[in-house]
């Protein structure tokens, strides 16, 4: 899954719990680009979305193995 913005961690967590609640995934990685500047971390959340570029937020899934029966 991927979104525009880094996520909050109360809202990464629900996006990982409503994935998993399905069975067929199982949450593996989540990866986060936040720009800097000069070594500091920019806080672009109060920016509109066109007029920024997207440090995305990717939540990496893989598909749970079904045992054999």
């Amino acid at each position: 899954m991927g979104f525009e913005r880094p996520l909050a961690e109360n809202w990464r967590n629900l996006a990982i719990r409503q994935v998993e609640s399905g069975g067929a995934f199982r949450f593996m990685k989540a990866y986060s680009r936040a720009p800097t500047v000069l070594g500091k971390t920019l806080d672009l959340s109060n920016f509109p979305p066109d007029m920024t570029y997207p440090f995305p937020t990717i939540l990496l899934f893989r598909k749970v193995a079904k045992p054999e029966a």
